[in-house]
């Protein structure tokens, strides 16, 4: 993937259960917690001492998992049915357990979890990127791939050398940063790939498509936009995998609004819609297509040139289907706690971004407001919210399942 896509992915090894700051996981008997095993030879394991009633009840749910992947098992302890022998309860952390021929050894949740770690390699990100660079060493993220040519990036809990001791709280502040792939050893659909890596090279690698059929053309990209006339000349490529920087592609819409904004007889309207889209934001910086595609920004400014004498209503809809604001405010490929729930055995609650942006900067602001829009005040004398959290959290969850859909021809 590394050499298809230039993202830095890795499986994830030497993540603590036990960490030089003595911080234990919690015992894999606490109910609803998710405890990831790691699949070995017998001989290479001791079978853990623990009570006959906590050795029954993993042994049943290790044998028992669904879990099909070949190198770990996740196991998630039930509400009812199954229990552990007390004096066990705070003695679970390296445990062994040999059942057959295989030994089930207990590791940290995210051992050989797979994710993108390219974010992580930047300079501004990762403390040790910049020390690193002073210090004429290489990148200490990259060098993993590039250098040793490894799949893995061993996690430095107790590293030798310079390097300080990571602690696990460490791992769980930054790891939500790096979109994760799946488990080493899973099988993942290309659907669900973050969208750094659902790219055509990497469905023909794996004998998969990623488009409906039919080539790129150029085409009209918003609702009653004239059509292109070749023979006028004026025509931009939509997409290209040439040097951005060389051919200027980013420059294309900004040329297009220019000569839109300074030629067309409708001024009025021209003027409401540049008023809307500062308001309306969509930052380039936050999408990543921002660098190498022209008509997906000409669309989404075309929302407010097409609705500035229409309902606000239609324009706060139609921007909320946008894929461009669903990135710009993080809630694609947001996922429901359910979902997450049954398909990674994480507790995970979805993206709460535009659930309050929505209210917050694009429609009813933070406080109630008389008409004369001074804010209303409670018994108080304090200003009255429009919103709680409770309100967010259950706006989030209708901003989940929306994706890029899949290219087509005509489509850019």
């Amino acid at each position: 993937l590394h050499s298809i896509t230039g993202q830095y992915i890795y499986g994830v090894l030497g993540l603590p259960v036990v960490d030089h700051e003595d911080t234990t996981l919690e015992s894999p008997c606490t109910v609803g917690l998710r405890s990831r095993w790691e699949i070995k030879d017998a001989t290479e394991c001791t079978h853990s001492i623990l009570g006959t009633e906590t050795n029954a009840t993993l042994v049943d749910l290790l044998t028992k998992s669904s879990d099909t992947n070949p190198f770990v098992r996740d196991i998630i302890f039930p509400t009812r049915g199954y229990s552990c022998s007390v004096d066990d309860t705070l003695a679970l952390d390296d445990v062994e357990l040999v059942i057959g021929g295989i030994c089930y050894k207990r590791v940290h949740p995210d051992h050989m979890s797979v994710y993108d770690f390219t974010y992580w390699t930047l300079d501004d990100t990762h403390p040790g990127n910049m020390v690193a660079a002073m210090e004429g060493e290489y990148n200490p993220i990259k060098k993993w791939m590039d250098l040793d040519n490894n799949v893995f990036l061993t996690y430095p809990s107790f590293p030798s050398g310079d390097v300080p001791n990571h602690s696990a709280g460490r791992w769980d502040t930054h790891s939500t940063k790096f979109p994760m792939l799946g488990r080493f050893g899973d099988t993942v659909l290309f659907v669900d790939l973050p969208n750094e890596i659902r790219l055509d090279e990497v469905a023909q690698h794996f004998g998969e498509t990623s488009s409906i059929g039919g080539s790129g053309v150029v085409v009209c990209g918003s609702p009653f936009e004239a059509p292109n006339d070749p023979s006028e000349g004026y025509q931009f490529d939509m997409t290209t995998r040439r040097n951005i920087d060389l051919w200027g592609l980013g420059s294309q819409r900004e040329h297009l609004w220019v000569m839109v904004g300074l030629t067309s007889v409708d001024q009025l309207r021209q003027r409401v819609a540049w008023a809307l889209s500062q308001l309306l934001v969509v930052v380039p910086g936050a999408v990543s297509i921002a660098d190498s595609h022209t008509e997906a920004f000409l669309t989404y400014y075309d929302i407010f040139v097409r609705n500035a004498f229409g309902n606000y209503g239609d324009v706060l809809r139609e921007i909320s289907y946008s894929p461009l604001m669903a990135e710009n405010l993080s809630f694609l490929q947001s996922k429901s706690a359910a979902y997450m729930w049954e398909t990674q055995g994480k507790i995970s609650f979805a993206d709460e971004n535009f659930a309050r942006e929505i209210m917050q900067l694009f429609s009813t602001g933070l406080y109630l407001l008389n008409l004369d829009g001074t804010q209303k005040l409670d018994d108080y004398g304090q200003p009255i919210p429009v919103y709680s959290n409770d309100e967010i959290m259950s706006f989030s969850r209708v901003w989940t399942g929306f994706d890029y859909q899949q290219a087509r021809g005509n489509v850019e």
